[in-house]
């Protein structure tokens, strides 16, 4: 027998219902502002009572690559490094977008990683999942 549901649109008056959904599940993270320009895709389910199951939003979010001669000495590296990090955020913030991500290989990570830490980048605590699309 299949399950009746109504996959929909997260119209801006039931984000409360999905602000819940966060709550019951306990999970350790403020709820996201969904209403935000970033969030392209807001779906939920809602089961045959109208009772909300699941729901799904995409954030569009950015990658940063880096591309440096590894020949340059190592402060002017830095200092080139910082420089494009300054206007790349400048740039970021003009489109709105909040934060980015570097996928960093790990042969480089030990070394490189401290780096991005002195100049204020953060690891990420949680694990990162992908799926292609």
């Amino acid at each position: 027998m299949s399950k009746f549901v109504e996959v929909k649109e997260i119209a801006p008056n039931e984000m409360v219902l999905i602000k819940e959904l966060h709550s019951k599940m306990g999970i350790d993270y403020d709820f996201p502002n969904l209403s935000g320009p970033l969030f392209a895709i807001r779906k939920m389910i809602m089961n045959k009572k109208g009772r909300v199951t699941a729901a799904a939003a995409l954030k569009l979010t950015s990658e940063a690559f880096l591309w440096i001669d590894p020949d340059s000495p190592d402060y002017d590296k830095t200092s080139d490094i910082l420089r494009l990090m300054h206007i790349c955020h400048e740039r970021a913030k003009l489109l709105q977008l909040e934060d980015a991500t570097a996928w960093i290989p790990p042969s480089i990570e030990p070394i490189f990683g401290n780096m991005l830490s002195r100049i204020g980048w953060q690891r990420s605590p949680w694990s990162s999942w992908s799926a292609r699309i």
